[in-house]
């Protein structure tokens, strides 16, 4: 595949947004260029993620501040608890919603070499694991906002 040279953060109601991603199959210098430049781009808009389909990339990639990180195709393997996070997005500039969260996740992803990894993360020691759920529901289409719509719906269904 053929990564875009030049990267822009899409906002609100763009339809890379709301769109599932493919998974990566190449693994080449393409693919960390790419990944190079989503790290800049994360790093300069202050961010503590970014995912590819907020660039009009759609691939199951995304990256993270903490130690900074590349995940490629993640799965959320297991998962325990819950915990509520104050959350924002990149994509929503100034708009910060409670979301509820797994408080423990296991992801099976790989690296930009292609090598398969898994971490573990725990949502009482630091705010990887919401980074990282908030990220992959980008791959999946979708955002914080809809979350948010979600979970106020039901809860004025309940009253």
């Amino acid at each position: 595949m053929i990564y875009p040279s030049h990267l822009q953060i899409v906002y609100d109601s763009h339809m890379c947004l709301h769109q599932k991603s493919g998974d990566v199959t190449e693994f080449d210098q393409d693919l960390k260029d790419f990944c190079d430049r989503l790290l800049f781009h994360m790093k300069r808009a202050r961010g503590l993620g970014l995912a590819a389909p907020q660039v009009k990339t759609m691939r199951r990639i995304f990256v993270t501040n903490q130690k900074p990180c590349i995940w490629i195709n993640p799965v959320i393997s297991k998962y325990t608890g819950s915990t509520f996070f104050q959350e924002g997005c990149l994509s929503y500039p100034h708009v910060y919603f409670k979301i509820k969260r797994y408080r423990k996740i296991v992801v099976d992803y790989f690296d930009v070499d292609g090598t398969a990894q898994q971490k573990k993360l725990d949502g009482k020691k630091g705010m990887l694991s919401v980074v990282v759920q908030h990220e992959i529901d980008h791959l999946n289409g979708i955002t914080f906002m809809d979350l948010y719509k979600e979970a106020s719906n039901a809860a004025s269904k309940n009253t």
